[in-house]
């Protein structure tokens, strides 16, 4: 078909770490002549319209009402970003979850060719096999991360460790990794509703036509290459997505100040960090993290959550902020981070993967 009488919906998940890419990749489809209309809450809809505007190609966004008395949150939280506890970052996706039906709707009226669905919407593969169209999945996350969760779900070597402190290697990975069973989510120790979720993504992923993830071939071939191993369907390494835009602060209103210090940095020498916007780690990893920022000897962005009702980060070392703003030898953000302006500022961005000190 010619890409002009194409119409590709996109449903982004309700996080920063998984809007931002998809909607970039709704952009680039629009720039090529494809129809693309992305489905979102109101309030999600308005950084979304100034990111979409800055760029300037013609992508059309469909609001549905986001059930914020359902799930007990003020009006206008409807976004991970902007829920201030993981209580309420809960509540965020308990209301997404919630919007199936009007979501489906949406998308039969609008008779779209294509579903483009982050991986939180798996029951969109249902609906494309309805509807006869091919559904496209979207993870922000890399390939190496899908190995081991992979590895962990069918061998289950957190199961024969003896205590949460016990170390074990992962098998079946083109490398030797080694974790601890405090390392590895609680889902795949037990069984819990959040098991559900995760089987119902990964029953959709094979279904789908194919998997569209943020990372790159050059980073990680041996991950890509295994994955192909057990997917069972098409995969698409396209990232880094930022590169694709043309301004880093498109969705930015103002300057944050964390580039401005970065700009007073050498280019290739800062160390960014972000878990995501979910993830909250345990004391002890949060020493294992700080420490390693330290002895590192490079300049640092961090980007870290406190815990629901405290007041400082739990398991910082002793001085380790003060010594770290006296020095000028990293920022250390609890909120809101600018990362596609970080990564547009061309500063190196390594990538981290670190175990648990014996």
């Amino acid at each position: 078909m010619d890409s002009g009488n194409l119409h590709v919906v996109f449903l982004p998940c309700f996080a920063p770490g998984h809007m931002i890419p998809l909607v970039q990749l709704a952009r680039l489809f629009a720039g090529r002549g494809v129809r693309s209309t992305i489905i979102t809450t109101l309030h999600n809809a308005h950084a979304i319209d100034r990111g979409i505007a800055a760029d300037g190609h013609p992508v059309n966004v469909h609001t549905i009402t986001f059930p914020s008395s359902e799930v007990r949150l003020p009006t206008g939280v409807e976004n991970i970003a902007s829920a201030a506890t993981a209580e309420a970052a809960s509540a965020v996706i308990r209301g997404m979850m919630l919007l199936r039906p009007r979501m489906e709707r949406s998308i039969r009226d609008l008779s779209p060719d294509c579903i483009f669905s982050d991986m939180f919407f798996p029951w969109t593969v249902e609906l494309a096999d309805e509807l006869d169209i091919p559904r496209l999945y979207f993870h922000p996350s890399n390939f190496l991360h899908q190995s081991i969760l992979y590895s962990l779900r069918v061998y289950g070597p957190q199961n024969e460790a003896k205590s949460e402190s016990e170390s074990f290697v992962v098998p079946g990975l083109p490398d030797k990794i080694t974790m601890k069973r405090s390392q590895v989510s609680e889902h795949l120790k037990v069984k819990t509703s959040w098991s559900d979720v995760m089987e119902a993504i990964e029953r959709s992923e094979k279904r789908s036509y194919g998997l569209v993830h943020n990372t790159f071939y050059e980073i990680e071939p041996a991950y890509v290459e295994h994955n192909k191993t057990f997917k069972g369907t098409k995969i698409f390494p396209i990232g880094p997505i930022f590169r694709f835009s043309k301004k880093g602060n498109d969705v930015v209103p103002e300057k944050h100040y964390c580039l401005s210090w970065l700009d007073g940095r050498e280019p290739d020498s800062v160390v960014y960090v972000c878990f995501g916007s979910m993830v909250i780690f345990p004391d002890d990893q949060i020493t294992e993290i700080a420490m390693a920022l330290e002895e590192c000897g490079r300049p640092f962005v961090w980007v870290v959550r406190k815990k629901d009702g405290e007041d400082v980060i739990g398991g910082m070392p002793e001085g380790f902020p003060e010594r770290i703003e006296k020095e000028n030898k990293g920022l250390i953000l609890t909120g809101w981070a600018p990362q596609v302006g970080v990564n547009m500022i061309r500063y190196h961005v390594f990538f981290i993967q670190y175990t648990m000190r014996n």
